[in-house]
């Protein structure tokens, strides 16, 4: 890095200079003599967040240092972010920020105020469930190993433990194993637990929530009333290798580590530096450990042998800033690229329920677009790294092309290597109804299970709660991705492949409550029948 002295001497050159920066030039111009750089110091300071656009990195480190004399502090500097995202965050004065500006070629540099994401529930989003006592099912016939439900085979069939069995992929009740046969192959790496045990099978969950079944049936729940969903007498049929592998990153208010139903595969990965202090490691919200279980906990979970990591950013009032946010994903990006070395490794999914909303004022002009391009771009960043990327549609009852950032569904951009890869996810009921709360239209790549969604929660170790929002559906296509990551390893890093097989496989057509000609009104389902 160079000194301070160099870049005063540098920044008083009268042409731009360039910079070598492992082996790359970046440009930095003298700012100018007139206009912000020499204005008076003011007093009045805003968070910001900043990108630098161009092709080669940038020494975040050395635009830094060439804005102290200029009143920055380095004690205002919230976060770096590495080349991929090529930025930072930091609170600044609007007389450095044009400092900034002037240094760097025209249009080099994103830069957008802080703002505050919020989470993707309604109001009055919670409903009252009375608890289910948790059924540990190695006391009932069947073992947990490695982190992952397994059991003990003879060539009839034995128990799996209570809500468990083999079935085949025909047919409702549990039956013999048999081979398996569907549209997605199963993996031959997941050995049965007996030689004389066909590999390929499905699992039949007769304990599940309404929200598993339905994305493991191509076609409605037919014969199911309103007072039927908040329990758990649903079937779930899906492949034993059910995500084994895979990273899901739940990208939310923590996780309640320490309840039963993750079995220990749950782990908080990173906390945002705001909320270290204020609130620590834990969830208080109850909102990340909910989405947390949909995605894999072992009864309310899609992916139930999936490794759950918490990126905890947001906090109990339900939002989070969105340079914690970046710094957030900035973490789970290095993790994903440590992950690449492991040859166990399937892939990463990250799971996002939050958003920012329309004002409500402006909720009847069409015109009024939520934005946020800086995270937006980071966003996009995770997903050109191979990480699947999966968002909350939003809970206005408006198009879904308004709000950050679920339209990144159909974005391109970010150096050609990002093409609309981003999955965005809709509300649907158990009568495969948009919720009338869930945003529409063509930026809904798929709906899910979002009404009166059971699933883990934070008042204890085996405590439930029942919730509604996209914020309940996008966990279970986080789920699902997860899951088909595990029958299909070719897709590992392939994330607008995953988005073709995801949009193949659904139902097709069959939302209604829906009058938005763009919207495609596809509901996830995990493929089990072919």
């Amino acid at each position: 890095m160079l000194g301070v002295y160099s870049l005063l001497t540098l920044l008083l050159a009268s042409t731009a200079v360039a910079h070598r920066h492992r082996g790359r030039h970046v440009h930095i111009r003298p700012p100018s003599s007139t206009g912000a750089a020499a204005a008076a110091h003011p007093t009045t300071y805003s968070n910001y967040l900043f990108r630098f656009t161009g092709t080669d990195p940038v020494n975040v480190d050395e635009i830094l240092d060439s804005l102290q004399p200029y009143g920055f502090n380095m004690s205002h500097l919230h976060h770096t972010f590495s080349e991929t995202m090529n930025g930072f965050s930091a609170l600044m004065s609007d007389h450095c920020v044009g400092v900034l500006k002037d240094m760097v070629t025209p249009d080099g540099v994103q830069i957008e105020p802080v703002v505050t994401m919020k989470l993707r529930v309604p109001v009055a989003s919670t409903i009252p469930k009375p608890q289910r006592p948790f059924v540990d099912h190695r006391k009932r016939g069947a073992h947990i190993r490695h982190n992952h439900v397994h059991t003990h085979y003879k060539p009839a069939i034995r128990p799996r433990g209570p809500g468990f069995s083999i079935a085949t992929r025909i047919g409702e009740d549990p039956v013999e194993s048999s081979p398996a046969s569907s549209a997605i192959p199963s993996p031959s790496t997941v050995p049965a637990a007996d030689d004389d045990v066909p590999a390929e099978y499905d699992i039949l969950q007769t304990d599940a929530t309404w929200g598993l079944q339905r994305i493991s049936q191509r076609n409605p729940i037919l014969g199911v009333a309103d007072t039927d969903v908040n329990g758990q007498n649903f079937k779930y049929k899906f492949d034993e290798s059910a995500g084994e592998g895979v990273d899901i990153y739940v990208i939310d208010t923590g996780i309640n580590t320490a309840h039963k139903d993750f079995g220990g595969r749950a782990k908080v990965e990173f906390v945002a530096q705001s909320l270290v202090n204020s609130e620590g490691p834990g969830d208080f919200a109850g909102h990340g450990t909910h989405c947390a279980g949909t995605t894999g906990s072992m009864h309310y979970g899609v992916a139930k042998r999936a490794n759950i990591y918490g990126i905890k950013i947001m906090g109990r009032s339900g939002g989070g800033l969105s340079s914690d946010i970046a710094a957030g994903i900035e973490h789970m990006v290095k993790r994903h690229r440590q992950r690449r070395l492991d040859p166990t490794f399937r892939g990463s999914v990250a799971s996002m329920s939050f958003g920012l909303d329309v004002a409500t004022a402006d909720l009847g002009n069409s015109s009024v677009i939520s934005k946020s391009p800086v995270l937006d771009s980071v966003i996009m960043a995770a997903a050109a790294e191979g990480i699947h990327t999966v968002i909350a549609g939003g809970n206005q009852g408006i198009d879904a092309c308004r709000v950050s950032p679920g339209y990144l569904s159909r974005a391109v951009g970010l150096r050609g290597n990002y093409s609309a890869s981003v999955i965005t996810v809709g509300a649907a009921d158990v009568f495969d109804n948009r919720a009338d709360f869930s945003n529409y239209g063509e930026c809904i790549t798929t709906y899910a299970p979002g009404v009166a969604v059971l699933s883990t929660y934070i008042n204890g170790d085996n405590s439930t709660q029942v919730l509604q929002g996209t914020s309940m559906a996008a966990p279970h296509v986080a789920g699902l991705v997860a899951y088909l990551l595990g029958l299909r390893p070719e897709l590992k890093e392939d994330v607008q492949g995953m988005k073709r097989l995801l949009t193949s496989t659904a139902g097709r057509g069959l939302i209604g409550n829906v009058v938005d000609a763009e919207d495609k009104r596809l509901v996830a389902y995990n493929g089990v029948d072919g």
